[in-house]
């Protein structure tokens, strides 16, 4: 194994840690933030919509209050987590193989974002936003 790929499998555990270590601050942040653009101008939610609040709810470690303001966060970490694990695998000469030969699974996981998103602005408790 190159030192590059031993240097990443360390190095992304790491930035996970500091992350949780520094949620305080990051949630402090966020209070900076501005209102939605979209939202503001035409009552419609729009991807973005929920995202901080689902970040917050995250770091704390509520996944279902997560899920409840945006479900994009939640499935892109775990997106990351197989992504990595699959790399660290490959790396360890096991083949696993999640999504590069799997594309099926990505184009389905999109097609529920996009079905979520539209979705969340006809049905009334969909999401807390």
């Amino acid at each position: 194994m190159k030192n590059t790929h031993r240097l990443k499998i360390i190095i992304i555990p790491i930035l996970c840690i500091a992350i949780i270590l520094l949620r305080n601050q990051i949630i402090y942040m966020t209070r900076y933030f501005p209102e939605c653009l979209f939202y503001n101008k035409t009552g419609y939610l729009c991807t973005s919509c929920g995202n901080t609040r689902s970040v917050i709810y995250l770091l704390k470690g509520h996944i279902i209050k997560s899920l409840r303001y945006n479900i994009a966060p939640v499935t892109l970490l775990i997106i990351l987590i197989l992504s990595y694990v699959q790399y660290v695998m490959e790396n360890f000469g096991k083949n696993i193989q999640i999504f590069r030969k799997n594309t099926k699974l990505l184009w389905s996981i999109l097609g529920i974002l996009i079905a979520y998103y539209i979705l969340r602005n006809f049905i009334p408790g969909l999401t807390l936003c």
